[in-house]
């Protein structure tokens, strides 16, 4: 189930006054995410996307993604267990000059797909919760 937002970031948003979205998910695996920055973005719009208080994308927590004329994908396996499901992007801008718009798509596997996932694998893969992303025991 793909669901996809167009973030628009006005001028000359600071990192510490980022603009929060919540990206409201159904119920199951986030499988993907994608990020584009179309053609014009210079680098100057950044995105981070969390849960509660974990950086989800990108991973390094003092990281955020900027581009230009740029199409990340990342694979994911990050299961939507509890509610609120959803994801939290902050999006800022560096540009004086102008808005900037970046595209936000995420694929979640829906239920139907988990007896192919095989058994056991709720203890198998990360889940998300308003605590963070808990990890199976290894």
């Amino acid at each position: 189930m793909l669901s996809a937002w167009t973030i628009i970031t006005p001028e000359d948003i600071d990192e510490a006054d980022a603009i929060k979205t919540v990206l409201p998910l159904p119920y199951g695996i986030i499988n993907q995410i994608g990020i584009i920055f179309p053609s014009g973005s210079y680098g100057y719009a950044h995105i981070r996307i969390c849960r509660a208080l974990h950086q989800i994308i990108p991973y390094n927590p003092a990281g955020s993604l900027v581009g230009n004329y740029a199409n990340y994908v990342f694979p994911e396996f990050l299961y939507l267990k509890e509610p609120p499901r959803q994801v939290e992007l902050y999006a800022w801008n560096d540009s004086p000059a102008r808005e900037h718009i970046t595209y936000v798509h995420i694929n979640v596997l829906p239920p139907i797909a988990f007896p192919q996932l095989g058994p056991g694998w709720e203890n198998q893969i990360p889940t998300i919760t308003e605590n963070g992303i808990i990890t199976p025991e290894e």
